[in-house]
Order: C-alpha cells, then structure tokens, then sequence
C-alpha cells in the first residue's frame, strides 16, 4: 500500500498582532486546501497573533482574541486535518512573572475536534529572540509534571514519555510527530526533541512536521537546510518545514522573514514549492517512502538575497505604518543613492523627494551625481543651501561668548540638514525621512546625532560599506543601465564637511574601505566576537587577515606597529564608547546579517567598559619595543 499524505503547505503573510486579518486568510487558505482534496494543511508558528510582539503578549484582551480566532480554525477543520501555530491561554495557570500562563503551542484540529497540542519544547533566547520572557515551555511542563504529586502515578515514568506525549497524531493510520521552529535546532541543547517523538512513536513516525516563524538572515536558509536535511538523513524520516513570510519587529530591529517552507526526504533532499517571500498555499501528493530529489529553490546567498530582503523588508514595514510618501537627503554619495533606488522600487516618483543641501565644502561632482539620479528616478527634485543658515548659528553663538571648532561646525552642518531641512520637508510632502547610514559609520559612531543618524528608517544599516557598493551595482546590472549614477559609485566616500574631505582631491572618510569593514565585523557578527586582545595577538603572529577575511596586507596600510595600534584603539574606542548610545538612538535597522544592532546586538551604556586587558598592554609594549628597533 503506498505511503502517502495529500499535503497543503500554507505561507501566509502573517501581519504581527492582528489576528482578525491573519484568520481571514488562513480561513481561505483551508477552503483552498479542500477544494484541491488535500488531507492536511498546515500553518506555521504562532500564525494568528504574529511571534515578535514584546509586551502585547501581556494584554489579555489581545490573548481572548486569538483564542477565539483559534477556535474558528478547529470550526472550519471539518472534513480536513488543520495543523497550526498559535498561542495557548492556560487561565488556571501563571508563568513564573504571575501573570497568565501563555504557551507556544502547536494545535492540530481534525473534524471540528482538537485532537492534539504540542507545546514549545525548546525556545531560543539568544540574539532576537526572547521567548522565556512570555512563554512557559514544554521544559519547564516537564518538570511540572514529574515534580508533582501526580507524577507518581507514573509507572516507571519515562522523561520521554512525559515531555513527548502530545507531539505526535495520528492521520489516517499514519504517526506524524510535530515540532516547534527551535525544536528541531537542537545541537546546542542537552534534548533532542526529534528522538523524544521518535522513541514515543517505538519510531513508527512516518514524517516530522515542523512549523516555525523564522526571520531571514544571511546564510540562515543553508545552515537550516544542512540541519534539517542532516536530521532527516539521521533519522531517515521526512520532515516538513513551515515558515512564514511578510516582516516582523521588536521595536530596534525589522527582520524580513522568507518563507522557504519546504519538504525534506528521508535522504535530506529538498523540494519547495515556493520562492522567498511568497505568499500562497500548494497541495502536494509526498511519498513518505520515496526520495524525490533535490527540488528546492536555489537560495543564492549572495548580494541578491540581500537586496530582496532588504527591498521586501523596507517594502512592508512601510506598508505596515501607513507610510506613503517619503523624503530622501541627497548627497550624491553612495548611501543615498542606494536607499533611494529601493524607494523608487517601492514607490512611485512623485512620491519621493531627493534633498540636495550644499554648503561651501560640496562638489560640483557629488550636487550633479544627485541631481542625475533624480532624473533618473524621474522624482521631484529640490536644492536647499545650508552655509547661510550654518553661518547664523556661528555668528549668533559668538554674540554670546561661545565659539564653536571645526569640528563642531561639521556636526552643525549636519544636524542642519537632517533635524531642520529634511524634518521640516517630510512635513510638507506629507511623508518621513530616511537615515541613509550604513553598518560600518554605525559600528563606530561616524554619524552625528540628531544629523544623519535621524530618521524614520535606517534601510541599509546592516550592510557595510563594501555591501552598499556590491548593492548599487547589482541595482544598476538589474536596471539594465546607470540608475545609481557612476559618478556616486566611484567617488571618493565623503562626508563633504570640511576642506579636509574635498572629494575633487581624493579626500574623504577616515574609514579605510574594506579594512575596516572587515576589522569592525569582527567585532559585532563573529560568533566568538574579537577584542582588541585578540586582534592585536593576530597582527602580532601575522594571522589578522586569515582570520578576519581581509583580501590584502594590512602592513600596506600601517607603516609601523604604532600606527596600527593607534587605529585600532581610534575605532575601537569610539565602537565601545559613545557610539553605543549613538546606536541606542539610532533609528531601527532593517535586519540582515547574523548579528544586527538593535535587538540583536544588545548593547548597555556602562562606564569604563572593559576595551585594553593586562594581555594586549603586553602585546602592545612588545609591538611598540619592535619599532624601536
């Protein structure tokens, strides 16, 4: 008799804290699947309510509401199997903060009838995710269980039996066990939940499914694909992954979140019937004895996916708010021609605004690289000076006994642009403006507060400088021509604020490119993230660019150890000292990478935070003796 299931795969956009909208769809999605004589249709995690909702998950209104939207689904179940993700209110119970007990739950309704729930065995709490803060996990039930009084009435109780007794169903005569998202991410976990459902089942499952609520970050989608597939190759049982796709956000941080759902043989192939941030619901017949090959979207990791994440990410944030019309500074440089090339993608042109505001220090070269890409975008287009206004603030501060320094002034001219002319011109498009700073100015606080640091939006925040670069290129290949103009691409990176960053001289930005983009990522996406000890221990045996993934010689850059140690210490010192309340104020950052500022990549305000230990003044004063001869 041949082993199969008639499978609906549903990825809905899921809007976060909506259940009303989001049950409409999944309502027309399980009408959908019975329409195409599917057995079974299964959602992804916490579907209705959305999963990245921080203190909403407090309001007990909001949980009534995703109950009762919950018990529509089991209404609309008859005739089908319905597997979904949502929240579970247990009234009589509290979660160790004594407020109501709330549970990450995976439901499965056949008939109008519930007839299993599996809680969420093992829940993340590490970059953005903090689960144990709202909900009690299937761990903690466990040990609730044999704990109690009641666990004696347990025969020679098993643990596995108690944690895995409701994570398995049966579906016309087939075991099918369930997982939550993190479940089945188990390396690093003393459990495994996928041997606890299989040794409940005497290892009769004929399939794992696993329904999950996954952000996109770079390389997430092979590293799942190499568990997963491994864990299916393992055990040799399919498993079926659902993911879903629109954004989410935890207030500093907005991730995109792809989809992918997908289905992996008993051999670790892959077949997917969607692409990346597709939204839909497919019926398959799956053979759960048969390999069917590698059938999955080929999910390029390059440049590409980026562009589609950040595009998709910013895209419906955007939609989310309401936000319609929007104001970009325009300086001609790199940055603002990228976040304006995703705007035009979003919306249409008499719908942006592209600010240039020259003052005495910008070129000829960058106010006519802007006022191309204008053209280009064919968006309307305004010019506002700044020197006048920059002149007034000196000279009315000098009335007074207060004289400001060149530096100082650059920050004037800066915080004029963004908190006096772009605020005042969001305000009269009837829109919001931009914050056009990319990850390597973020890291060590190269942005002024209150100047380029503001806005609505830091679209492109998490990507470093030489990711902008390979971003504007790659926008121009799918242009079809120089949408971002060349002259935005091969200029001198400038801020424009003083003679010193006169770009018609080859001068600009301290920041050497790609250096430093690759020493900073070091510091914030490494898993084992370098500090000045380690970095100065692998300069000192000559592994630094190895180790950081820098294509040259870093002794071209730095003609003594000094100036070597003089650099790090500049960037390092601003990365771990201002900087951070810089980024504390910064705008949210859309979300790409494998560690993002915001919620990712936590931060507090300290006073002396460790930066130079007894081991790198060592290593310094050997550096410093070698110099000397």
């Amino acid at each position: 008799m041949p082993n199969k299931i008639r499978i609906c795969l549903a990825q809905l956009n899921v809007i976060p804290a909506n259940p009303q909208a989001n049950l409409q769809k999944v309502l027309s999605f399980i009408e959908k699947a019975k329409t195409n004589n599917a057995e079974i249709i299964v959602f992804s995690e916490l579907v209705l309510s959305g999963y990245m909702l921080g203190d909403i998950w407090e309001r007990e209104s909001f949980l009534n509401e995703c109950m009762d939207c919950l018990d529509e689904v089991r209404r609309a179940s008859d005739g089908i199997t319905v597997v979904i993700g949502s929240i579970d209110v247990i009234k009589d119970k509290k979660n160790e903060d004594g407020r109501v007990r709330k549970q990450n739950t995976c439901f499965v309704f056949k008939n109008q009838v519930l007839v299993t729930k599996a809680v969420k065995t093992l829940q993340p709490n590490y970059r953005e995710f903090d689960d144990n803060r709202h909900f009690y996990d299937n761990r903690k039930l466990t040990l609730d269980k044999m704990l109690s009084k009641a666990a004696t009435s347990y025969n020679n109780f098993d643990i596995y039996d108690i944690m895995a007794e409701n994570s398995h169903f049966n579906l016309n005569e087939k075991e099918i066990g369930i997982a939550i998202c993190e479940d089945l991410w188990e390396k690093d976990y003393t459990i495994s939940p996928m041997f606890n459902i299989l040794y409940t089942t005497n290892n009769l499952a004929s399939c794992i499914i696993n329904i999950s609520c996954s952000p996109y970050t770079q390389g997430k989608n092979n590293k799942r694909n190499r568990t997963f597939g491994g864990l299916a190759k393992k055990f040799r049982k399919p498993i079926v992954y659902i993911n879903n796709v629109g954004v989410q956000n935890n207030g500093k941080t907005i991730y995109a979140f792809d989809g992918n759902s997908c289905i992996y043989d008993k051999s670790g192939n892959q077949i997917n019937p969607f692409k990346p941030f597709q939204e839909g619901c497919e019926t398959l017949e799956l053979d759960l004895d048969t390999d069917f090959g590698n059938k999955g979207y080929d999910d390029e990791e390059d440049i590409k996916m980026v562009y589609d994440a950040t595009l998709y990410a910013t895209k419906e944030f955007m939609n989310q708010m309401g936000i319609k019309k929007v104001v970009i500074g325009a300086s001609g440089g790199i940055d603002s021609s990228v976040v304006s090339a995703i705007m035009s993608k979003i919306l249409t042109p008499e719908n942006i605004l592209l600010v240039n505001m020259p003052s005495s220090f910008n070129s000829m070269l960058t106010k006519d690289a802007a006022a191309k890409l204008a053209e280009n975008i064919g968006c309307p287009y305004k010019v506002i000076p700044i020197q006048e206004s920059v002149d007034l603030t000196k000279k009315q501060l000098k009335k007074v006994g207060l004289d400001l320094t060149q530096f100082a002034i650059e920050n004037v001219q800066a915080r004029d642009r963004s908190s006096r002319i772009l605020a005042a011109c969001a305000a009269s498009f009837g829109g919001v403006f931009t914050c056009n700073a990319n990850k390597s100015e973020l890291t060590v606080g190269y942005s002024t507060l209150y100047g380029d640091l503001s806005g609505f939006l830091a679209p492109i925040a998490d990507l470093w400088k030489g990711q902008v670069y390979e971003l504007a290129k790659y926008i121009n290949k799918g242009a079809g021509y120089a949408l971002i103009p060349k002259a935005s691409i091969e200029v001198k990176p400038s801020a424009e604020l003083s003679a010193n960053q006169d770009v018609t001289k080859g001068l600009g930005d301290p920041i050497i490119y790609p250096y430093h983009d690759k020493l900073f990522a070091s510091w914030v996406e490494r898993w084992n993230r370098f500090t000045p000890e380690d970095i100065l221990k692998l300069y000192s045996d000559g592994l630094l660019e190895q180790e950081i993934e820098y294509d040259g010689n870093i002794r071209d850059l730095f003609k003594t150890n000094k100036d070597f140690i003089d650099d790090l210490e500049r960037w390092w010192g601003n990365y771990a000292g201002l900087s951070v309340a810089k980024r504390i104020q910064a705008p949210p950052v859309i979300g790409t990478s494998r560690r993002c500022f915001g919620w990712d990549h936590r931060e507090t305000q300290v006073p002396a935070y460790f930066t130079y230990t007894k081991k790198y003044l060592e290593l310094k004063k050997e550096l410093l003796e070698k110099d000397n001869g």
